[in-house]
């Protein structure tokens, strides 16, 4: 398979809908949404929600704007999970179940 950012274009006027990146790329959407996945780390890939699509920021105005919202929407996904655990977070750690360096190891793991 070609890399997904191959078939995205740069800036916010330029996005790519999941049903146009299945009929370019020849994969289905759980596919592209898993390649997309793999390179999020390195490639800054923005999708608004609006059903436009993907697209990759740059440092114009506009694009580090969209950035903002979506790192704005998705950590609050994060914590919103997060929070939902602390219980079975205490549970696990009452019962010897779970360590604190446990978790800094496999957070460091995942490079977060």
């Amino acid at each position: 398979m070609k890399n997904i950012a191959d078939y995205l274009c740069e800036g916010i006027e330029n996005p790519i809908s999941r049903k146009r990146l299945e009929a370019t790329t020849g994969y289905c959407d759980r596919v592209n949404r898993e390649s997309l996945e793999v390179i999020r780390p390195d490639v800054p890939i923005v999708n608004l929600q609006d059903g436009n699509g993907y697209f990759i920021a740059t440092e114009d105005d506009a694009d580090l704007q969209a950035a903002l919202r979506q790192y704005n929407r998705e950590f609050g996904r994060a914590m919103k999970i997060l929070r939902g655990q602390k219980a079975v977070k205490r549970l696990l750690h009452t019962h010897g179940q779970l360590k604190f360096d446990d978790l800094d190891e496999a957070l460091a793991r995942r490079g977060i």
